[in-house]
């Protein structure tokens, strides 16, 4: 997570500056140092800024801004600041760093394209993606002129930039850096062996968020046998792997083989890391989310519970991992029906990825979608609407119009209309989804619902036409893309058949009635309990028309599946 030896690796050289340092100044401010790298090596980063702070303290008193020494503390403060989400006091150490450093080195420096490497991960991490990859770049470019393509400084710098594309969803540029970084190390040798593993794993990220699980699954377990080969059983770089390879194993709904990789990963977490590091966390947290989507609510809960006090341990209170692992005991509680934890919970969950990440991150918006569906459950709905426009507007301006998430939020802003019977403000909503849905997909799975719900919307205006409109169209994608059985026709055509019935318009009525009875034998049975009122109305419709021995063979057959229910 942070790569503080590299200050030292900048400093190696430059140990003695010109001027008369008091050897014993020297010798307390690298005890510091060194027990700043050891603390966060063992994950205790919220120690670690505890000593960094005294380092520095000591390096403005002892050594002055014209001394390396001081733009490394600087430098370093930085970098553990960043690590806790104290992206504020982060930036600003970052940019004395990189003063210093200039008026220290000049311009085209390793120290310099650290620092601006630093930095860029601050905005990485702020959500600020324009100036981390300006940054990045710039830091590549300094690197380029002075640095082979195997140093260490150019080939970490690489692999975060692959990650950095990655994570954009920039796929063929992130493939691009890890296939050339492997292609630059394959004759390395060991020396190199972490950063080939850092690779593969990102290419294997790559084909798992393209949704190719094969290729993902196939390059880690490759990856593993050669890992386990060379490191051992227990490296480290063994349990970055199964980690990596338990989550794919997860999204392919492969939950028993994925929990016992989970916890292989964080028995060697512990045994080479203690028993508190925040890679324990993670797994933690992973194993929690697998258990959630198995609605093993209590283990989830408990799982997640483990994460948050090893995130506060290592990174105190207000960290971003915290608010994670809050908002997620949260979504839990919500659903576990502890309404009132869960506010709590989503409160203070809001209250840091705020001050973090300010009022337009991406996660404050997951959190704020999360505590509106709390609020509806709660007919809270004012209140919810609020933080529902509220999350809709962050991610229209940092997803897009087409994300699946920030549809997912205008979606439920509809449903809530809908519920409080705004129906015109539900209407318009829905009709915003299906423009974009269209435009993405004409799947039914995709516009069925929102056909589904427009006409429920039009029949409750008295807009019949455009209800009757809208329930053809819902009826004519699911037969065309799942069959004329199927389903998510029977609120189609019972709402559509209903609409017709008491118009009187029996014809049209009967004709989706029979498709309905079609359709419920054929999923349910010719004794389903939901076929009785179809029938009834059928019933009637005979009746009304004179058709009494078609009317009376429906009755029978009513009363027939009645006394089998009561057997």
């Amino acid at each position: 997570m942070m790569k503080l030896w590299l200050g030292n690796f900048i400093l190696v050289a430059l140990l003695f500056s010109g001027s008369t340092i008091a050897a014993s100044n020297t010798d307390a401010w690298n005890r510091l140092n060194e027990q700043t790298s050891r603390l966060c090596s063992e994950g205790r980063y919220f120690e670690a800024s505890l000593i960094a702070e005294k380092a520095l303290k000591l390096a403005t008193v002892a050594f002055g801004t014209t001394d390396p020494k001081m733009a490394v503390s600087l430098f370093d403060l930085a970098e553990v600041h960043n690590v806790l989400g104290r992206y504020q006091s982060a930036e600003e150490l970052y940019q004395k760093a990189l003063e210093a450093r200039k008026n220290i080195f000049g311009p085209k420096h390793p120290a310099i394209g650290v620092t601006l490497a630093g930095l860029a991960s601050l905005y990485n991490a702020r959500e600020k993606y324009e100036e981390a990859e300006s940054h990045y770049l710039k830091a590549f470019g300094i690197y380029n002129l002075i640095l082979s393509p195997d140093h260490p400084q150019t080939i970490i710098l690489q692999n975060r930039i692959g990650w950095f594309y990655l994570t954009q969803k920039r796929f063929s540029e992130a493939k691009s850096i890890f296939e050339a970084q492997l292609d630059n190390l394959k004759d390395s040798g060991e020396f190199h062996f972490h950063w080939r593993i850092e690779s593969l794993n990102g290419l294997a990220e790559i084909y798992k968020r393209q949704g190719d699980f094969d290729k993902a699954r196939e390059t880690l377990l490759k990856t593993l046998a050669m890992a386990e080969r060379i490191l051992g059983l227990e490296a480290q770089d063994v349990a970055l792997i199964l980690n990596n390879l338990a989550e794919v194993y997860q999204l392919e709904h492969n939950y028993q083989k994925a929990a016992p990789v989970y916890q292989r990963a964080f028995t060697i977490y512990r045994k080479t890391c203690g028993s508190h590091h925040p890679l324990l966390g993670n797994i933690r947290y992973n194993l929690g989310k697998l258990y959630e989507v198995q609605e093993i609510y209590e283990q989830a809960h408990n799982y997640f519970e483990e994460a948050l006090v090893l995130r506060q341990k290592a990174f105190g209170p207000n960290h971003t991992g915290v608010a994670d692992c809050l908002r997620r005991i949260a979504d839990l509680q919500a659903k576990m029906g502890k309404h009132e934890q869960a506010e709590a919970n989503y409160r203070r969950a809001l209250t840091i990825q705020e001050a973090a990440l300010g009022p337009e991150g991406v996660e404050v918006a997951a959190t704020l979608h999360s505590l509106a569906r709390l609020l509806r459950v709660l007919e809270r709905f004012p209140e919810a609407e609020a933080l529902y426009q509220r999350a809709v507007t962050i991610r229209i301006k940092t997803l897009g119009e087409e994300s699946p998430e920030t549809l997912a939020v205008i979606e439920d802003l509809a449903s809530d209309y809908q519920k409080q019977q705004f129906y015109l403000l539900a209407e318009i909503y829905y009709n915003k989804i299906l423009a974009v849905k269209k435009r993405l997909s004409k799947q039914a799975q995709e516009l069925a619902p929102i056909f589904l719900e427009l006409a429920r919307a039009n029949k409750f205006q008295q807009k019949k036409s455009g209800a009757k409109n809208y329930y053809s169209q819902g009826i004519d994608n699911l037969k065309t893309n799942q069959g004329p059985a199927c389903n998510g026709l029977k609120p189609f055509l019972l709402e559509l058949g209903d609409l017709y019935f008491y118009e009187g318009d029996y014809e049209n009525a009967e004709s989706l009635y029979r498709w309905l009875v079609l359709v419920i034998e054929t999923n349910n049975g010719r004794q389903c309990a939901e076929l009785i009122p179809i029938l009834e109305r059928m019933a009637i419709i005979y009746s009304d028309l004179g058709r009494i021995e078609e009317s009376k063979a429906v009755d029978d057959r009513v009363e027939q599946i009645r006394s089998g229910i009561e057997k």
